[in-house]
């Protein structure tokens, strides 16, 4: 087994966080139960089990294809919805893993987790995280008659790892079907892969727990002048906000950072409004603000107002009105790794390890297109300032490296996917102590 620093420090965290009530899928999976079966939402608890056998569905090699659509709508927002997987364990307790998919503009997200049928009416996770869906062609997302995706899961939580990304991601395929979503390859990580093989389904489940735990019904109709798209003049990056019904969305994706993505009920009051609404990696913890507004044409003035309104929301801020079409959608190429984008509560960063030494460079955007290539073959690459570290070279180079490993042994596994991946001269070594100034 491979294992690093990063590996054995969140699985810490993560049993800790466990009890909590907030962790991920590296969480002990219960063996799988017969042929990897699943459960329907309309499927009720029979005899001890709480299935009997004739409610269970096998899964992919009797996969059917979505149905095709004729109302435009795209994959991504076709794929949004509720889905849940079903197992057994050895000593029979039962559990579903659990996903709320959500997307914004064909960029697609999702809240995750684990849940215990205690009624078998409603799944709330006892232990949850978000995920990125990013793909590698924008096109596939936006696809009105596709089915299936290229995708690089990118997992984190703002309780475990501090909000940082877990790792760089697995990649796989998600593929719709009538039935519900199967997910394939995704470096066999228990959740949405069985450690033991190569697919899993996630049924359609209404008993899922809503990621937005604060919605509104959206056939209720809200203020009709601010309904729609809007994006932020002032923000530095791209900030997205859209009205739907009584619903406000906020929205941002930066290369370099995770999602920050909430939604909430809005109260209106002339030209006012009262919002309550949670983020998609907080499992319901709720925010609360006001704002004041003012609608021109195609241009929105807004002004929130509360200590506990989202971080990222600006104080006051000018939007303009674009069709939902003109979000950006992240491709897997634009995403942004480096020693910051990992690491638990921050401690990571100054971790001695061993690395698995591809390349260096002079010029930092240079390595980063190495770690960008390195992910999409699966690895979990990475790179560091050689000034930062006592072994590494003093001169300034930024060094990239497939992981970074507590123990040699664990760091050599990892040469013969460096020489597949066309590396064949990589090698081990240790970086010594962090020698960073603060």
């Amino acid at each position: 087994m491979k294992k690093s620093i990063a590996t054995a420090l969140l699985t810490v965290i993560m049993c800790c966080l466990l009890m909590a009530g907030c962790a991920g899928p590296g969480v002990a999976e219960p063996e799988e139960s017969g042929s990897d079966a699943t459960v329907s939402a309309a499927q009720t608890p029979a005899g001890d089990t709480g299935l009997s056998p004739s409610e269970e569905t096998v899964k992919s090699d009797e996969e059917k294809p979505a149905a095709d659509t004729d109302d435009g709508e795209s994959l991504a927002q076709r794929m949004s919805g509720k889905y849940s997987y079903h197992y057994s364990g050895n000593n029979g307790e039962e559990e579903f893993l659990i996903i709320d998919v959500v997307n914004y503009g064909d960029n697609l997200y999702a809240f995750c987790g684990r849940a215990m049928p205690d009624d078998y009416e409603n799944f709330e996770a006892y232990t949850f995280w978000a995920c990125e869906f990013i793909p590698y062609d924008r096109s596939e997302m936006a696809s009105t008659d596709g089915d299936t995706v290229r995708v690089n899961a990118l997992c984190f939580s703002v309780m475990s790892n501090a909000g940082k990304y877990w790792d760089s991601g697995s990649t796989g395929t998600v593929k719709l079907t009538d039935d519900g979503l199967v997910f394939e390859d995704f470096g066999h990580d228990g959740f949405f892969v069985p450690y033991t093989d190569d697919s899993r389904l996630f049924l359609k489940d209404e008993r899922v727990q809503d990621v937005f735990s604060y919605l509104k019904d959206e056939n209720v109709s809200g203020n009709d002048e601010l309904q729609g798209c809007w994006k932020s003049r002032d923000a530095g990056g791209d900030f997205y906000i859209r009205f739907s019904g009584k619903n406000m969305y906020m929205y941002e994706k930066s290369p370099d950072a995770e999602v920050f993505f909430g939604a909430g009920g809005c109260d209106f009051h002339g030209s006012s409004f009262d919002c309550t609404g949670n983020m998609i990696d907080t499992g319901g913890m709720p925010f609360e603000f006001s704002a004041d507004y003012d609608v021109d044409g195609d241009r929105l003035f807004l002004s929130a107002e509360g200590e506990d309104a989202p971080y990222k929301l600006p104080s006051g801020a000018e939007y303009e009105r674009i069709s939902e079409h003109d979000v950006h959608v992240t491709e897997m190429d634009e995403v942004i790794f480096d020693e910051d984008s990992f690491g638990a509560f921050g401690q990571m960063e100054k971790e001695p390890f061993y690395g698995v030494w591809i390349e260096a460079f002079k010029d930092e955007e240079d390595a980063k297109a190495l770690v960008a290539e390195l992910s999409d073959k699966g690895l979990p690459a990475l790179y560091v300032y050689s000034c930062d570290w006592e072994n590494l070279n003093a001169e300034p180079y930024y060094c990239v490296t497939i992981g970074k490993h507590g123990y040699e042994s664990d760091a050599e596994e990892y040469l013969d996917d460096a020489a597949e991946a066309g590396y064949p001269s990589a090698y081990v070594k240790y970086t010594g102590d962090c020698v960073k100034s603060e």
